[in-house]
């Protein structure tokens, strides 16, 4: 089990930034997940706890991830993860339950799919922190962006500030995440 506060700092990047970026960035590791969003029949994941329930599947490996959002902060949320032994909600045995109900203890079965999309990720290493240059494929539509993933605490606006130089991106976007941005294209599509 991984339990932490997950701090990053997320900038939408065009296609052909997105490509500069590969170009300039070596990736360390290129990481294809596919990832499900699940609410209850109430949506108190969202509604009552500002959370979000996720199953990533890499390969042959499905996580379990719960995200809340820590009170007071843009770019922070707590999030818990473990391993499971499915990618289907209603196959969850009871350990697995027992977890999601720790964090969301009137959380109401079965839980539903509202967003899917696939990741593909290229993760460069940095001495404190993650830098992943994805591209998000939707149903109909991919999008890319940049995320500076923490790993110890340190100035990451100002190294984050230095990677966008380096792309030549002056007045970048803040990203909102994948989930609000799948929501936001399924919306638009009906």
């Amino acid at each position: 089990m991984y339990n932490n506060i997950e701090k990053e700092l997320k900038v939408q990047l065009t296609r052909e930034q997105y490509e500069k970026a590969l170009r300039l960035y070596d990736p360390d590791e290129v990481i294809v997940q596919t990832n499900t969003y699940y609410e209850d029949p109430d949506n108190r994941i969202y509604r009552k706890y500002s959370g979000a329930l996720r199953i990533r599947t890499i390969g042959d490996r499905n996580i379990l991830t719960i995200k809340k959002t820590v009170p007071g902060s843009e770019d922070s949320k707590y999030e818990y993860e473990c391993d499971i032994h499915t990618s289907d909600p209603k196959s969850l045995n009871a350990q697995e339950i027992s977890f999601i109900k720790d964090h969301f203890p009137d959380l109401q079965f079965p839980l539903h799919p509202i967003a899917r999309f696939t990741t593909t990720r290229n993760l460069i290493e940095f001495e404190n922190a993650e830098l992943c240059i994805d591209q998000t494929d939707f149903d109909q539509k991919s999008d890319y962006e940049l995320e500076y993933e923490y790993k110890k605490p340190h100035d990451g606006y100002t190294v984050l500030e230095d990677i966008l130089n380096s792309l030549g991106i002056s007045d970048p976007k803040k990203s909102p995440s994948k989930l609000a941005r799948a929501l936001a294209y399924a919306e638009s599509m009906r």
